[in-house]
C-alpha cells in the first residue's frame, strides 16, 4: 500500500481554484564527481552526499535509497551518518561476492528531516571489506519524503480491502475509508461502490481521498485484482440420472450455489445429484491457493526402486509425475516409467520440468524468447516470463501461461523448484535468495522476499521439492545440506527434520504423488535402506495420514456455471379424433435413434392407431437417454360430428393425383397443424395453418400409394385418405 499526500487551496469568490503544491521531495545527493556517484576504490572508505533545498513540513518518515554495485565481502557494509555524526543506518549488498546492481533502503524519521533547515550532508563510512572488483564500483543515494506546506494533517486517509481478490461475478462491494467523509476513485468505482463485473483481468488501484479544513488532503491507495470467470458450460443429461464430472483437477469443487457454500463434492470424479428439474444449475471452481498440504513423517518400509542409468545417463536433477508416469532427468535424457517403475523409455532433457499436482499436469519453466527453457548453461540464472505445458512425451503442449512479471532464479548456479497444488514456488538458494509464488491458474507472481534454504545441491542447476500450507504459513519440503528431508517454514524461517537420509547420495529431487500416495525420488549408487544400482529412481508409501491432501473452502478461484438440461418426449394431450377409415396416424417426432411403440421396437417415427386406447412410446435420444410418454386416443366415426371436432369441413382435390393437390377448409379460428403420413405411419410433410387460412397447396415427391392428411385444431383432429398415383 502506498500513501500520497496533496495540498488543496481554495480561493473565495465566484469560482473555486485548486492549487496543487509540490508534495514530494525527491533528489539524488550531489557528489564531488558531479554525477551523483561516489566511486569505490581501495583508498576511498568514506563517501559524502549533499542534499540541498530540503523542505520542512515532513509528516512521514523519509527514505534514503542507495543503489549501485561493488564487491562486498561477508561483514562488508557502510554506516550512514547525518549532521552531528549521528548514525542513521547501515547497509550492505544482500549478495556477497556479487557484482549485480543492488539497492538498499534506510528509513529516516520525519522529525529528523524537519530539523535539517534547508540542507544536509550524509557521510558513508566503510565497515569491513568492500573491494572495487566490479566493472563500475559506484554508489549513489536518493532522499525522498512527503510534506505539506499548510501544516501536518491531523488525520490521514486510510482504507484497506478485507479481501483484495475479486471475480467478475462478485457482487458490488461498498468501500469504507477513515476518517469518514472522503471520496473513493478508481476503475470500477462509483459513489464508493466497487463493481468488478465490467473489469477485465488485471491489477487495479482504489484511492481514498480525505480533505481537511486547511486544504491539505491525504490519499491512501491500495491494489486489488480482478480475475475472469471461466466460461459457463451447457450439458445435456438424462432425466433423474446423476451425472459424473471429471475436470482433471483434483481440487475442483462442485456446489449448488454460486457462493459454493452448498457443497456437492470435490475431486476429479464427482457424482452430482440426480437431474430432476429442467434446467438445473451447478457451480464449480478450483481451490486456488493456498491449498492445505502437510508432510510430517515418512515411512520407508514399503519401497521399490529401478536403475535408470541406461535410459537417462548420469544423475542431473529434475523430477515430475502425471496420472500415469514418473519422470527423472539425467545428463543424456529424461527417463519415464509407469507409476510402478516399470516399462521405462527415454525422452529429451527437460531441465525446467515440474508438475501441477492439482491437475497432475506437466509444465516447464519457459521464456517466450531464447533461451526458451533452462539448460546446463544457466549458471547465472534463468529468467522466465511464462509456464508452458508439456505433453507426456515431453513435447510442447498448446497451453502457455503468461506470468504477471518476469522472474529470475538461480542467480548463482542453484535454483529451487517447489511443486504444489495449482501453484509453484521458485527461488535462488544462493545469491540474492529471492523467492516467488506463482499461481498456475492465472500466472500471478507474488514476491515472497528473501529466504535462506540450505539445499543439498543437485548436479543440475536446481533442486526439486514441494510446497505446503498448514492453514497459516507456507512451507517448503526439500533435502537440506545436513542430509535430511526437511520442512522449512517461510514465515518463521525455521527447519523441522522429517526423515534423515544420510546415505542417500545425490538425493536432491523428490515429489509426492497425490493419488497413489507414493514418495518418488532419486539417489545414486547403493543405500543401506534400499540397496541400488548406478542411478536409482525409487518410491515408498506415505503412511502418515497428516501427509494426505486436504482442501480448504476458504479460498476458491472464480466459479463457472454448468447448466444441465434434459430432453423430453411429448405426445400431446389425450385426444379424440374422427377417421373415415378407422385409422389415425400418431407422430412420434424426428431425430431419435430408436422408437418403441407399445413395447414393440419398429423404429417408425409415427404409429397407426386403429382402435381407441393408450399408446406408449419410448425413444432413445442423441445423448443415449430413454424418453417415454403416453397418450389416450379415442377414435370416432366421421359423421356430422366432424365439423364439431375439427371446426371445419376439409376437401382434397384432385383425387387421385400425382402428388400435387390442394386442400380446402373453412376458415380456422386458431393456428393449427396439418400433417401428411404414409400407410406405415411415417410422417411425410408438415405445415402450420394460420388463423383464417382456408387453402393449402401441396407438392409431394413420393412413391405412389395411400397417404393420410391430418388437420389438427384446438377443437380436435380430422383425417382424410388420399391416393397418389
Amino acid at each position: 500500500m502506498k500513501k500520497t499526500y496533496l495540498i488543496l487551496s481554495m480561493l473565495v469568490g465566484m469560482f473555486a481554484t485548486f492549487n496543487t503544491y509540490s508534495q514530494t521531495y525527491s533528489s539524488y545527493g550531489s557528489t564531488p564527481t558531479n554525477d551523483n556517484y561516489n566511486y569505490v576504490n581501495n583508498s576511498n572508505d568514506t563517501m559524502y552526499y549533499t542534499f540541498n533545498s530540503v523542505i520542512g513540513g515532513a509528516y512521514e518518515d523519509a527514505t534514503l535509497t542507495i543503489d549501485g554495485n561493488a564487491y562486498f565481502y561477508p561483514g562488508g557494509s557502510y554506516n550512514v551518518y547525518g549532521p552531528g555524526s549521528v548514525l542513521v543506518g547501515n547497509f550492505t549488498n544482500p549478495a556477497y561476492y556479487d557484482c549485480n546492481v543492488f539497492s538498499a533502503v534506510i528509513t529516516i524519521p520525519f522529525a529528523t528531516i524537519n530539523s535539517y533547515g534547508g540542507s544536509v550532508v550524509y557521510k558513508f563510512v566503510q565497515q569491513g571489506t568492500v573491494y572495487p572488483n566490479c566493472d563500475e564500483n559506484k554508489l549513489r543515494a536518493k532522499l525522498q519524503y512527503n510534506y505539506c506546506t499548510t501544516g501536518v494533517p491531523a488525520q490521514q486517509a486510510s482504507f484497506s480491502f478485507t479481501d483484495s481478490l475479486f471475480c467478475q461475478s462478485n457482487d458490488p462491494v461498498n468501500l469504507t475509508g477513515s476518517p469518514t467523509g472522503g471520496i473513493f476513485s478508481g476503475s470500477g468505482i462509483t459513489n464508493g461502490v466497487l463493481d468488478p463485473s465490467g473489469l477485465p483481468f488485471g491489477i487495479y488501484y482504489a484511492t481514498y481521498t480525505f480533505t481537511e479544513a486547511n486544504g491539505c488532503y491525504t490519499q491512501d491507495s491500495t491494489s486489488f485484482t480482478v480475475f475472469e470467470n471461466p466460461a459457463d458450460q451447457s450439458m445435456t443429461a438424462c432425466e433423474n440420472m446423476a451425472p459424473i464430472l471429471n475436470t482433471g483437477n483434483i481440487s475442483t469443487v462442485y456446489a449448488t450455489d454460486a457462493n459454493l457454500s452448498n457443497m456437492i463434492g470435490i475431486g476429479t470424479n464427482v457424482t452430482l445429484n440426480p437431474i430432476t428439474v429442467n434446467p438445473t444449475e451447478v457451480f464449480s471452481a478450483v481451490v486456488s491457493s493456498p491449498y492445505y498440504y502437510e508432510m510430517n513423517s515418512l515411512d520407508t518400509s514399503n519401497y521399490q526402486m529401478v536403475d535408470h542409468d541406461d535410459l537417462s545417463g548420469d544423475d542431473r536433477g529434475g523430477i515430475a509425475v502425471t496420472a500415469n508416469y514418473v519422470y527423472i532427468v539425467g545428463d543424456d535424457a529424461t527417463a519415464r516409467y509407469d507409476l510402478d517403475l516399470q516399462n521405462g523409455t527415454d525422452f529429451q532433457k527437460r531441465d525446467g520440468i515440474f508438475t501441477d499436482l492439482a491437475q497432475l499436469k506437466l509444465y516447464t519453466l519457459y521464456n517466450t524468447t531464447a533461451p526458451f527453457t533452462p539448460n546446463s548453461d544457466n549458471l547465472d540464472g534463468f529468467t522466465m516470463n511464462a509456464l508452458r505445458e508439456l505433453n507426456e512425451d515431453l513435447s510442447y503442449g498448446s497451453e502457455i501461461i503468461m506470468l504477471s512479471q518476469p522472474v529470475t532464479i538461480g542467480t548463482q548456479d542453484q535454483a529451487v523448484i517447489l511443486a504444489g497444488y495449482n501453484e509453484l514456488i521458485v527461488g535462488s538458494a544462493y545469491g540474492n535468495q529471492d523467492f516467488y509464488h506463482i499461481s498456475i491458474l492465472n500466472g500471478v507472481v507474488t514476491p515472497m522476499g528473501q529466504h535462506e534454504l540450505n539445499v543439498y545441491g543437485s548436479e543440475n542447476w536446481a533442486d526439486w521439492g514441494m510446497t505446503g500450507f498448514d492453514g497459516t504459513d507456507r512451507h517448503a519440503y526439500f533435502r537440506d545440506e545436513n542430509d535430511s528431508i526437511v520442512d522449512f517454514n517461510f514465515t518463521t524461517g525455521t527447519y523441522t527434520s522429517i526423515l534423515p537420509i544420510t546415505d542417500f547420495s545425490d538425493l536432491s529431487s523428490f515429489i509426492a504423488h497425490p493419488v497413489n500416495q507414493r514418495f518418488y525420488g532419486h539417489y545414486e549408487s547403493s543405500t543401506t535402506t534400499f540397496g541400488g544400482g548406478q542411478e536409482n529412481l525409487f518410491y515408498f508409501q506415505i503412511s502418515d495420514s497428516a501427509s494426505r491432501l486436504t482442501a480448504t473452502p476458504a479460498n476458491y478461484a472464480c466459479p463457472n456455471m454448468i447448466t444441465f438440461t434434459f430432453n423430453t418426449l411429448d405426445l400431446g394431450a389425450d385426444t379424440t379424433v374422427c377417421s373415415e377409415d378407422g385409422l389415425y396416424i400418431l407422430p412420434g417426432g424426428n431425430g431419435y435413434s430408436s422408437y418403441t411403440w407399445n413395447g414393440v421396437n419398429n423404429n417408425f417415427n409415427s404409429y397407426p392407431v386403429q382402435a381407441s386406447g393408450e399408446i406408449v412410446l419410448s425413444v432413445v435420444d442423441n445423448t443415449n437417454c430413454t424418453l417415454t410418454d403416453s397418450i389416450n386416443v379415442t377414435i370416432t366415426e366421421c359423421t356430422a360430428g366432424i365439423n364439431e371436432l375439427a371446426g371445419t369441413s376439409m376437401q382434397i382435390y384432385p383425387v387421385p393425383n400425382n402428388g400435387t393437390f390442394q386442400i380446402t377448409f373453412d376458415a380456422l379460428t386458431s393456428v393449427s397443424q396439418m400433417i401428411i403420413v404414409d400407410a406405415q405411419g411415417k410422417q411425410i410433410a408438415e405445415k402450420t395453418i394460420s388463423q383464417g387460412e382456408t387453402t393449402v397447396a401441396m407438392n409431394l415427391s413420393v412413391e405412389p400409394g395411400i397417404y393420410f392428411v391430418r388437420l389438427i385444431s384446438e377443437n380436435g383432429t380430422s383425417q382424410r385418405a388420399i391416393s397418389i398415383q
